[in-house]
C-alpha cells in the first residue's frame, strides 16, 4: 500500500544486518542507499533526494552520532524529510536529534515477550500485521524502552509491557 520511496540507511557497521535490511527495502520496492555507520555521519551528508533515513541505533549506541552530524539529519527532517527509529535512538536521549523524535523516555523494562497491539488505524504501519502481535525482546538482557509520547504525536501500536510500542508524528515539514 505504500509507494516506493529512496530510502538512505545509516548502516550499523554489521554487513549481515546490512544485506537483510536492504534485501527486506528492495523486496516491497524501495530504493536503497546503504550509508555510513552513525558515527561517521557528519555534515554536508547528501540526504537531498531521499524520502526517508532509517536509524536503527540498536548496534551504534555506544558510538554516538557527531553534533554536525545530528543537526544535519535534524535539519533534513525539519524541511520535509522523513526519519524511522527505534527506541534505542529515543533512550539515548541526543540532545539536538531530540526536538523531531515524537517521544521521550522514561525508564525500561525488561519483560519479554511483548505484546502490540494496534490503538490507531494506518494504511502503511498495519499493511501485513495482525491487530496484535507478540515478539521476544532481545539484547540487554530482553529489554524495551518505556516511552512517553510528546504532545501532537500519534500512537499507532501500544504495548502490553509499557504503553506505547509505535508513535509517530509530523515535525515541522517532516515526518
Amino acid at each position: 500500500p505504500v509507494q516506493a520511496a529512496n530510502v538512505y540507511v545509516l548502516s550499523s557497521g554489521d554487513t549481515n544486518i546490512a544485506a537483510g535490511v536492504q534485501a527486506t527495502l528492495e523486496d516491497f520496492g524501495h530504493t536503497v542507499l546503504m550509508g555510513v555507520k552513525a558515527s561517521e555521519f557528519h555534515s554536508g551528508a547528501a540526504l537531498e533526494g531521499y524520502e526517508a533515513v532509517l536509524f536503527l541505533y540498536n548496534r551504534n549506541y555506544p558510538n554516538r552520532m557527531p553534533n554536525d552530524g545530528q543537526t544535519e539529519l535534524q535539519t533534513y527532517v525539519l524541511n520535509g524529510g522523513g526519519l524511522v527509529t527505534g527506541e534505542w535512538l529515543i533512550y539515548s536521549n541526543p540532545s539536538i536529534l531530540r526536538g523531531v523524535l515524537p517521544a521521550t523516555p522514561s525508564g525500561y523494562n525488561s519483560a519479554s515477550p511483548i505484546t502490540y497491539s494496534a490503538a490507531q488505524a494506518d494504511q502503511t504501519l498495519n499493511a501485513y500485521l495482525p491487530a496484535s502481535f507478540q515478539f521476544q525482546a532481545d539484547t540487554i538482557g530482553g529489554t524495551e524502552t518505556r516511552l512517553q509520547p510528546k504532545t501532537g504525536a500519534t500512537v499507532f501500536y501500544q504495548s502490553d509491557n509499557l504503553g506505547v510500542g509505535v508513535v509517530g508524528w509530523e515535525q515541522s515539514a517532516g515526518r
